[in-house]
């Protein structure tokens, strides 16, 4: 009887140790004390164990157990499951609250805006690139400043045109017209200077039509302002000649017909087109 006595003394002695280890252990590794309900409620639901809770976990009390082996290893099992609840707690606990606004929402948005300068074409440059052949669907690629020089300097190539100042005064607004309907604007100056003798053609002057705009039984259509005359004329370019055609020659096989079998308009056209950019 003593030595099972001494042989039980030695096993709740190592049960005691392995309790204790295994709370050193909880308070390492999850960063918390180890619960002592936790622990009083483990070696309660071990076979023919009780336990009393005290303070600290030398404040307990041991009854024998009468299987060893089994005792043991189910203490070793539930003591594993609490600390795995334990640490998954600690992890729930550790979640942010969903609720909570990110920092950064309230930082307004920052909206970067790229500016590029445009690049002209020179005067120079584009008495190069002429040729009676050359696509005016598209604008002349020369700067308003340039193309108002241009048109600026019709009356001093030629005293007597011109006597209202139209080339002068309109200048801006074709170029801006060039733009908005990418048609050539130096092209569009030309047609107006071939249609109306460069502005003194008393009929154009009168109906304010300085670009040979006529209705469906050939008459010269009146317009109320000089803009809506040069307007329509962009407008009607764009629309029904320079959709599929692209230089003067295309639109003058569509715009009127040939002269003893030849076409002649285009080259009238283009004639005063050399004449606004010579030097």
């Amino acid at each position: 009887m003593k030595g099972q006595k001494r042989k039980t003394s030695l096993i709740l002695v190592k049960v005691f140790i392995v309790a204790v280890i295994l709370g050193l252990l909880c308070h390492y590794v999850t960063g918390s004390s180890f619960n002592i309900n936790t622990y009083a409620s483990v070696m309660m639901s071990s076979r023919n164990v009780s336990v009393s809770t005290g303070t600290s976990l030398f404040a307990t009390d041991f009854k024998a157990p009468m299987a060893v082996v089994s005792v043991e290893s189910e203490k070793v099992e539930t003591l594993e499951t609490a600390t795995i609840e334990t640490e998954a707690q600690l992890e729930i606990n550790k979640t942010p609250d969903v609720t909570e606004k990110p920092k950064s929402a309230n930082k307004k948005k920052t909206e970067l805006i790229c500016k590029f300068k445009k690049v002209y074409i020179t005067i120079e440059g584009y008495r190069k690139k002429m040729n009676i052949h050359m696509d005016i669907s598209h604008p002349s690629g020369l700067s308003k400043e340039d193309f108002m020089l241009l048109a600026e300097g019709i009356s001093k190539k030629l005293p007597g045109k011109d006597p209202q100042g139209i080339f002068q005064k309109k200048a801006s607004f074709i170029w801006h017209l060039g733009q908005k309907y990418q048609v050539d604007e130096v092209a569009l100056l030309s047609i107006m200077a071939h249609e109306s003798d460069w502005c003194s053609y008393d009929l154009a002057i009168k109906r304010k039509n300085f670009t040979g705009q006529s209705n469906i039984e050939g008459k010269l259509i009146t317009y109320r302002t000089v803009q809506e005359n040069l307007e329509k004329t962009a407008k009607n370019l764009r629309k029904n000649y320079l959709k599929n055609r692209k230089n003067l020659l295309s639109i003058n096989k569509k715009y009127c017909e040939p002269v003893d079998g030849e076409y002649t308009w285009y080259i009238g056209v283009y004639g005063c087109m050399k004449k606004i950019v010579s030097k």
